[in-house]
């Protein structure tokens, strides 16, 4: 039984997701198929990332054609999501069945058709990859990419999706090893996601998955990956019980690259896009680093292991640095310390010296909840005044002070105490001329911890308390006004 979503969540979907179309296309009006702001599936994308859409039942009838739909930087004004910058980690989906270049329409007069969306990406030899399939069956929002987000309902917080290792692969010369795995398939019938609390699904949609046949693709080295199947050739091959594949090559021209891949057997059906690829894995050294693509040996020298051979700074004896890229080709990134033995890398570690292995970060701005002083609120530079008060308020003259002689006493109270030196209690007379009523700067409490703090202070006779006011005088030389203060 599925649970009403609370309406604050309905109202963000509706809102976010809708996206006008622009142009005429096979939709008369515009059917979104989005991420929206709040979500993004997180893939290595220091390549592109490539992503096909198609309908389920009607693969080569109703599907995204080569309009691009994968968002990887908010790079123009067609991505508007979470994708952030290159080479982030990050990749949205930004897309309209309404928009034109798009073949058919998912929406027929039986109602939205359950769609497929895949998505591929690779570094040298390993490729990764995701499958989200989407029903529809709400049509205010569309087709909903978040609607297959893992969602946790005591915080209205969506997580995002990962990428899955689909296959790596290694070569000899005249042939190519790959080891295949089916990508995950994500959907928004999955329990625990927003369609589990959406009207979102409509249907029971547990796929059954196999590897298809094994494709490859020969191209100008610099072009973008393509995933459309129709643009590979078929090798015949299929992959074994195990994954494994072995394809007979011969080597690209100069200036060619050979990317192979695999689709994937979704419900018997062989989906329209490859769903896992590697890239110029073939025996070659092109960048002049003296490693090479293959993995063993290479015209009876001893090759160097070499994952990208358009760089000659990666490379097995390259030393791994801290840039979301394997340097040394051993197969992981960024692989390091970890201070806090939550499992994640210091350098991957949102919160390198507190402890939070799913790395939570509610407000996106890439710290950690569990070490960010404002995790509700954007603060990268962790100015604790975005989300508290560093000012002085509460400010009050009292003149029953046991001194006596006209003299009053002077009270305030204090935010967190960000940046501040001290205070001074000054007086401003109908010019605005100023005088101070301490002789030296009176210092910050809790100037080290950045708590708040009480304060009082005597001065000498004043006539009727009017005109007091706190001035804050901050690390940097600036001065702040804060009052007037109120006589009790």
């Amino acid at each position: 039984m599925r649970v009403r979503c609370p309406v604050a969540l309905v109202t963000a979907l509706v809102a976010l997701l809708f996206v006008p179309s622009r142009l005429e296309a096979a939709c008369a009006s515009s059917v979104p198929m989005t991420h929206g702001v709040e979500t993004f599936f997180t893939c290595m994308n220091v390549n592109p990332v490539a992503a096909f859409a198609y309908q389920q039942s009607d693969p080569a009838g109703v599907n995204t054609g080569g309009v691009r739909i994968s968002c990887e930087a908010r790079d123009d004004d067609s991505c508007f999501g979470m994708s952030g910058v290159a080479a982030d980690g990050r990749v949205t989906i930004e897309a309209d069945w309404g928009r034109q270049g798009v073949l058919g329409c998912p929406i027929s007069s039986s109602g939205p058709q359950r769609v497929i969306i895949a998505l591929a990406s690779t570094w040298g030899r390993f490729g990764q990859g995701l499958i989200v399939s989407l029903g529809g069956a709400a049509p205010s929002l569309g087709y909903a990419v978040k609607a297959a987000h893992p969602f946790d309902p005591t915080t209205n917080t969506i997580q995002p999706l990962r990428c899955d290792q689909t296959v790596t692969g290694e070569g000899i010369p005249g042939q190519i090893s790959l080891q295949f795995s089916p990508p995950i398939v994500h959907t928004d019938c999955d329990i625990g996601t927003v369609g589990d609390y959406l009207p979102a699904c409509g249907e029971a949609f547990l796929p059954t998955l196999s590897l298809g046949s094994v494709y490859t693709l020969v191209q100008p080295c610099a072009d973008p990956i393509d995933i459309r199947k129709r643009g590979w050739t078929n090798t015949g091959v299929v992959p074994d019980a195990t994954g494994l594949a072995r394809i007979n090559v011969t080597f690209p021209p100069t200036g060619l690259c050979r990317s192979i891949g695999s689709t994937t057997i979704i419900d018997g059906v062989e989906s329209e896009a490859i769903t896992g690829y590697v890239f110029d894995v073939d025996c070659a050294d092109r960048d002049g680093d003296d490693s090479f693509t293959c993995a063993r040996d290479c015209d009876g020298l001893l090759c160097k292991v070499d994952c990208d051979d358009t760089n000659p700074a990666v490379n097995r004896e390259a030393p791994e640095l801290c840039n979301g890229i394997d340097d040394n080709c051993d197969g992981r990134i960024d692989e390091e310390a970890d201070a806090d033995g939550d499992g994640v890398g210091d350098c991957r570690d949102n919160c390198p010296r507190v402890v939070n292995p799913n790395q939570a970060d509610t407000d996106g701005d890439l710290l950690g909840d569990a070490c960010d002083n404002c995790p509700t609120i954007v603060n990268p530079d962790q100015n604790l005044c975005v989300c508290a008060f560093c000012g002085a308020r509460d400010i009050t003259i009292d003149f029953s002070s046991e001194v006596g002689k006209g003299s009053g006493t002077v009270s305030w109270s204090t935010g967190a105490e960000v940046g501040f030196l001290g205070f001074n209690i000054v007086m401003l007379d109908n010019q605005g001329a100023r005088a101070q009523l301490n002789r030296v700067t009176i210092p910050c409490e809790e100037c080290v911890t950045g708590a708040g703090h009480l304060y009082t202070y005597v001065i000498p006779k004043h006539k009727n308390g009017r005109n007091i006011f706190i001035e804050i005088v901050r690390r940097d030389g600036s001065t702040q006004l804060f009052g007037p203060a109120q006589r009790l």
